[in-house]
């Protein structure tokens, strides 16, 4: 009986679990980052302005400080899809 419980516990716990460790780290990474996006854009209140699918800045100091945020979040979304993939994958 315990071999078929161990195989059950493996199946419906530890690979699910195992598979969603590398899933968080990526998942808090990426979604730091979009709130400091965020945080930044609010904190230029009205200097800030949405034109034609684009964000525009009066100075090209705010501009070059909203770059170098948002720089990183093509690599950590790539890191968040494959971890989230994989944790799919090894969940079927």
């Amino acid at each position: 009986m315990k071999p078929v419980f161990d195989q059950a516990f493996t199946k419906v716990v530890t690979t699910p679990a195992d598979a969603l460790q590398p899933l968080i780290p990526a998942a808090q990474t990426f979604t730091q980052q979009l709130v400091m996006v965020g945080d930044y854009i609010a904190q230029q209140g009205t200097q800030v302005s949405f034109v034609a699918n684009g964000i525009q800045f009066p100075t090209s100091q705010q501009a070059s400080e909203y770059n170098k945020l948002i720089a990183p979040l093509p690599a950590q979304h790539q890191a968040f899809n494959q971890a989230w993939t994989t944790a799919v994958t090894a969940t079927q």
